[in-house]
């Protein structure tokens, strides 16, 4: 079965839904538990992890569980400002993606706006103009701007997903938008 989010093995179309709606741009792969023993005295023992604020922001999202969604992230994103500048940049670009699009989710555009722009600002700055996350935050930023009436800065977001677009498609949906 293709794995959510893999480069290699994962569903093409699938990984770039997820990645332009909820953010999710790494693999959904999580050990949650694991039980060995110790290689040199031999106990048993067991560890385990939750998932984190970014995938289980992404599920919930996705499952259409923004309450709980809007917890996850916003936990997660106050975590990542508590560790500032020690938390690196990827992590900070998934955990402002996740709470932004949580706030954007539960209609609070006007919370949302500010964090949209940073997280776009970090895609861009991170993967690229073109990424999938860049662009579905552009998108994501656009909209809100248009929700709160901010029709000129509107505008300019989806000029530069034109600029941006790499076949007639994705041009044609900026446009239209």
């Amino acid at each position: 079965h293709p794995g959510l989010g893999d480069e290699r093995y994962g569903h093409v179309p699938t990984n770039r839904y997820f990645e332009e709606k909820h953010g999710l741009d790494r693999s959904f792969v999580h050990l949650v538990r694991i039980e060995v023993a110790h290689p040199r005295t031999g106990q048993h023992m067991i560890m385990e992890s939750t998932l984190p604020g970014d995938l289980r922001s992404a599920l919930l999202r996705a499952s259409g569980d923004t309450d709980a969604a809007l917890i996850a992230a916003t936990d997660a994103h106050r975590q990542v400002l508590e560790l500032g500048e020690q938390a690196p940049p990827g992590v900070r670009l998934y955990a402002e993606q996740q709470h932004a699009a949580t706030l954007s989710a539960v209609g609070r555009a006007a919370d949302a706006e500010p964090v949209l722009r940073v997280a776009r600002d970090r895609a861009v700055a991170l993967r690229g103009a073109g990424s999938g996350i860049a662009t579905g935050l552009t998108w994501a930023l656009a909209d809100a701007e248009i929700e709160l009436g901010k029709f000129d800065l509107a505008v300019v977001e989806l000029r530069q997903l034109l600029e941006v677009s790499e076949d007639f498609k994705g041009a044609n949906r900026a446009a239209v938008h």
